[in-house]
C-alpha cells in the first residue's frame, strides 16, 4: 500500500505539473505518477471495486488506503485547490 505521505507528495507534484501546463488531471496520468492502473484510480473515485463498495478491511493487493481515497477524488473534484 503506498504511504500517506508519499502519496500526497506524489499527488501534489501531478497536480503542479497539471496547472503549470494547463492540463487536468486524468485517471491515467495519476496512475502513471503512483505505479498503478488507471482502472484502479477509476475504483477509487468511485469507491467501488467490481461494483462492490471498498470495506474497511483491504485485500492485501489494496493500493490506497481508504483514509486516502479523498485525495484522490480531489484531483478530479476540485483540481484547482
Amino acid at each position: 500500500m503506498i504511504d500517506t505521505t508519499t502519496l500526497r507528495i506524489k499527488v501534489n507534484g501531478y497536480l503542479e505539473r497539471c496547472r503549470t501546463t494547463n492540463h487536468k488531471p486524468t485517471y491515467t496520468g495519476i496512475a502513471f505518477v503512483l505505479g498503478i492502473s488507471g482502472r484502479t484510480i477509476a475504483n477509487v473515485v468511485h469507491g467501488q471495486f467490481t461494483g462492490h463498495e471498498y470495506t474497511d478491511k483491504p485485500h492485501i493487493t489494496r493500493c490506497i488506503d481508504n483514509d486516502d481515497f479523498e485525495l484522490i477524488k480531489g484531483l478530479f473534484t476540485n483540481p484547482c485547490e
